[in-house]
């Protein structure tokens, strides 16, 4: 089953929308940049703390005093939170000292080589319980050997997961300032298109003493007077149409019609009127329809008015009949 959203719903989900998808880009773009910044900076600090180290012992490593030697890398990396391990190996490639508790792990013996020509070497390693960044460094030129030194990224997840979580309360709250935001602006757009979905309701029942305020000059505004000019151009055709039923009323009650049955005397053809007056045929006719008369005489009529008018009446009909036949025969 379909439900209908309302506009407000849709601007709503739209702006949230694109305030989830803008704060999701923004967040991992935000977390790439600084976790990539973090390792960098890790890296480079590496680095410097190597060199430092592998010119600490580079005596060591020449007169193999390599319990001395061990003995100092412990001494000199345990403040550092970030390096989990130390190790040396001589020119053949044998661990000579290392700050590994117990025994030396056999997989990183020989890895992370420094290129000859090259002040030092970065791999990174995939421990049991996370990663990690080896550094090589070689030893007078690797002439006898290479120190590494493994930082550990715990402290980059630390501070990434510090930051994305700063970052998510403020997308979070951003996203509630925007809804509150959108919520009242909705409100505002929705608000007279509301009262014109039912100004037009009501015109569709057919209530045309409508007129729907609206002062803006956008398109809502432009709608309404467009909706107020529809609604008069309506009410002037309805008054017109109520004046054209008057006037075909007005009209109607005026035509004269006869209609029923009329009673007439059988022998001087007077009709009774309502009122019980008889009125020659002629007069009832007049007032009670438009027909209008011209009166003459028929034959039989002129027979008992006058009979020598009729003779003579008929002589001269039937001459003019002669004479007709007689021109139409030449």
């Amino acid at each position: 089953m379909k439900i209908p959203l309302t506009i407000r719903s849709k601007l709503l989900m739209a702006a949230f929308g694109i305030l989830l998808v803008a704060g999701a880009l923004l967040l991992v773009l935000n977390l790439t940049t600084v976790h990539d910044k973090f390792e960098e900076r890790l890296q480079l600090r590496g680095v410097t703390i190597a060199r430092l180290l592998a010119a600490e012992v580079a005596n060591s490593v020449l007169t193999e005093q390599y319990a001395a030697l061990e003995l100092m890398l412990k001494e000199r990396l345990g403040d550092e939170q970030d390096i989990e391990y130390a190790l040396v190996a001589n020119k053949t490639g044998a661990i000579v000292a290392h700050t590994f508790q117990g025994d030396f792990p056999a997989d990183l013996k020989g890895i992370n080589l420094v290129p000859a020509g090259q002040d030092y070497a970065i791999i990174r390693l995939a421990a049991e319980k996370e990663s990690l960044i080896d550094i090589a460094i070689p030893l007078l030129k690797g002439e006898i050997g290479q120190l590494h030194i493994g930082l550990s990224e715990t402290s980059i997840k630390k501070q990434t997961s510090e930051i994305f979580w700063m970052i998510a309360w403020l997308i979070f709250a951003t996203m509630i300032f925007a809804g509150v935001v959108f919520t009242i602006l909705s409100r505002i757009i929705t608000k007279p298109l509301l009262g014109l979905a039912k100004t037009a309701e009501q015109a569709s029942q057919g209530n045309f003493n409508l007129y729907f305020d609206s002062s803006s000059d956008d398109e809502i505004g432009h709608l309404a007077r467009t909706f107020n000019t529809m609604i008069a151009a309506r009410m002037q055709v309805e008054k017109e149409r109520e004046k054209l039923i008057e006037e075909l009323q007005t009209a109607l009650k005026e035509i004269k019609t006869l209609s029923g049955l009329l009673p007439i005397c059988a022998w001087c053809k007077k009709i009774r009127d309502d009122k019980g007056y008889w009125n020659m045929i002629d007069v009832y006719i007049a007032e009670h329809s438009d027909a209008e008369f011209s009166h003459g005489i028929c034959p039989d009529c002129l027979k008992q008015v006058s009979l020598e008018t009729y003779n003579r009446l008929t002589l001269e009909q039937k001459s003019r009949d002669d004479h007709s036949a007689s021109e139409g025969k030449s």
